[in-house]
This record gives C-alpha cells, structure tokens and sequence, in this order.
C-alpha cells in the first residue's frame, strides 16, 4: 500500500534532521491565558514512538497536543517537531502533523458514507485543478483501514473463539460505532503521509474494549502507516488515564495475533496537573 504516498509531496523535515535526532523535543515548553494551560512541559520521543499525554480534565492535553501540531501557540520554552523550530516555523510544522480526532475540529458530515469521506480526503489532498479521484485509490485506503481493523478485530476475536467483522465501508458516517469512528479518523489523518499523526482524547470510546481496541489498532498501524521518507510515523495521543493502553502491552496474546513487536521502548509518557 505505500505506493498510495506517492501521489503527495513529502513534508518538509529540517535538512539536518537526523534519524537518531529525536522526533519531538520539547524543553521548559508552555502555554498561558488568563492563567497557566500547561507550563514546564520536557519530553524527547523517538522517530516513531508514541507519546502519551495523560491528565485530568482541564489539564491542558488537548491544547499542548495543537500546539505540538503547531496550531496553538505557545508562550514560553522550546521545541523541534522533526528538527523544526516550533515556535519560529509553526506554519511549516503544521505540514509535519496530521491531526486526526479533535472534538468540534474533525467532526464527519454524517450525509457521507465512509467511502465519500474518503474521496474527499484525498482530492482535499490534491491540487485544486485535481478535483476528482480515481476508484482505485479510494480502494487502496479502504483496503489499509480494513487491514488495520481485521489485524484488531482478529486478535481479540482469536482470543474468544470467534469471527472478526469486516469493516462496514460502505456505512454512512452516524452509523459508525465510536471505535469505527476513531479508526477511521486515524486513516484519513495518514493520508498526507506526515511524520507526526495526533489523536486527541481516547476517552471519547466509552467502552473499556473499544479503547483497548483503539490502542492496539495504533499500534498495528503505525507499520500499515509507514512512509517511504521517515518510516512509520510518530504518534501523538492524549488521554485521561494510559491504563488500557498498560492491559494492552500486557496481553502478549493479542499483540502476537496482531503482528506487534513489543512496542515499549518506544513509549513516551507525559503527565500533566490540572490547572489551579
């Protein structure tokens, strides 16, 4: 599938970016309004890692994930997304992260079925002269979010003796469960082969299953993901609480039906308080 990536023009890293550099680095990074959103804020997370951010509501994850995406500003500290400087080249940040869930941000046009929304991701993605995309691609997509849904749904379905679903493809937006939803916001987010994919909010899948499902299926598509110029990409995800994710790493059952090697070391946790 990674000949889908060949119809865009790759994102903008700095010339001397490294791939030993890390792929986010922040130092002393902050953010205030009429008072602190979030301050002091330190992580390194490696080329295709995953960083974490947990805390409470009101902690301020949603607003330091846009701004690592450089669509919020920031006040104080330092960081280089892929060796750019935040803070000075927000704009060319923003061509090195692909947001995918944001409430209120990336919400679907439920009249569309999932095979429309994919359309119009992709000529989203084209020049403007280009408003038209061909069957074949919109097939090679829908076939990557099938992979990733099956390898999910395989690995607990193995666990409990049954039969994975297909992903329902030609199923109107509403009629989407959440984790279907999620996943298929993931997909669409790959699309601009960025190095960076943001995810805000796992919590939003009110069932304990579906985030576990979620948190694998991340995993299981940052290989399905990968692009030619940085390899799989870097994941941003936030978060109230990494337990699922913790019940994840454990079952080395589902992670050995899902084709994932341990995946720790490169995991990134950051936590932050919630604002007094």
């Amino acid at each position: 599938m990674g000949s889908l990536f060949s119809f865009f023009s790759a994102p903008r890293i700095a010339a001397d970016w490294d791939p030993e550099m890390p792929a986010i680095a922040a130092a002393g990074l902050g953010m205030k309004g009429s008072r602190p959103v979030f301050e002091g804020v330190e992580t390194h997370v490696p080329t295709g890692g995953l960083l974490v951010i947990t805390g409470p509501e009101g902690s301020g994850k949603t607003s330091l994930l846009l701004a690592l995406a450089g669509r919020m500003r920031v006040d104080a500290g330092s960081a280089q997304i892929y060796g750019v400087d935040l803070r000075r080249s927000a704009r060319t940040v923003r061509g090195l992260v692909s947001i995918g869930h944001v409430s209120g941000l990336t919400d679907f046009d439920n009249n569309l079925r999932v095979r429309q929304l994919v359309a119009e991701r992709l000529i989203m993605l084209q020049p403007w002269y280009k408003p038209w995309v061909s069957k074949k691609r919109v097939n090679e997509v829908l076939e990557r979010l099938a992979r990733i849904y099956h390898e999910v749904q395989g690995a607990y379905s193995a666990v409990a003796g049954s039969d994975p679903s297909p992903f329902p493809t030609g199923a109107y937006a509403d009629e989407l469960t959440d984790l279907e939803q999620f996943l298929l916001d993931a997909a669409l987010a790959s699309l601009a082969r960025s190095p960076v994919l943001a995810l805000d909010n796992i919590d939003l899948l009110r069932r304990r299953e579906d985030r576990e499902c979620a948190w694998l299926a991340l995993l299981v598509g940052r290989t399905i993901f990968e692009s030619p110029q940085v390899g799989q990409p870097t994941l941003i995800v936030t978060c109230e609480t990494h337990e699922e994710l913790d019940e994840v790493l454990a079952d080395r059952v589902a992670l050995d039906h899902a084709h994932v090697a341990d995946p720790a070391s490169e995991i990134v946790h950051l936590g932050l308080r919630p604002r007094s």
